[in-house]
């Protein structure tokens, strides 16, 4: 192991752990390495991944086990690197920090515009909200930002991409997911469930 590597192992992928929860953390380890791989391909050819499936059958682990790859050979390569910046937010979680923010100036923009920026995001759970005017509205806001900025998205969601459609009512948001990202379909296993 030379010395970057070192500081990788020791320091770095701490960091890029520290965006999930201590479950991601402790299963991440389970995310089939052919699946990752699909996944690095279709974002090294500028594409966004949309990863579908029933509930516990592993998407999230799958989407945060691509980006930690890929920070890894982000930090080992750093002049070959395309991402440098990444983040992991639950949707349902993400509205609830931006309704958090509202009695405070400028802070709903600034975690929204937080978002908007990184390099690599994954939005885990997409289209589980009640689909409000506002949630609409703030999807459409992050999405529309990602999508004309070229910044590539992981999404992770229980609906096909029609099923989403049909749930979010709003043709601007699916279009933009449809418009680049190639679609995984997850096993219709439950792997929280033990066999």
């Amino acid at each position: 192991m030379n010395r970057q590597e070192e500081r990788w192992e020791n320091k770095q992928r701490d960091k890029i752990l520290d965006l999930f929860t201590p479950r991601i953390k402790k299963n991440i380890h389970f995310a089939n390495d052919s699946e990752i791989d699909k996944c690095i391909k279709s974002l090294s050819k500028d594409k966004n991944i949309y990863l579908s499936g029933i509930t516990g059958s592993g998407k999230t682990i799958l989407a945060c086990a691509t980006l930690l790859e890929i920070a890894k050979q982000s930090f080992l390569e750093p002049q070959q690197a395309k991402f440098k910046s990444f983040a992991f937010i639950s949707v349902p979680e993400f509205f609830e920090d931006l309704k958090a923010t509202f009695a405070q100036d400028n802070k709903t923009k600034e975690l929204l515009d937080s978002y908007k920026e990184v390099d690599l995001l994954i939005l885990d759970d997409i289209g589980i909200d009640k689909c409000s005017e506002w949630v609409l509205s703030i999807l459409y806001l992050l999405i529309n930002y990602r999508y004309e900025y070229l910044k590539q998205t992981i999404y992770t969601c229980n609906l096909s991409k029609n099923e989403l459609a049909l749930k979010l009512t709003d043709d601007r948001i699916i279009s933009r997911i449809n418009n680049n990202s190639v679609s995984i379909k997850m096993k219709k296993i439950d792997f929280r469930i033990k066999v």
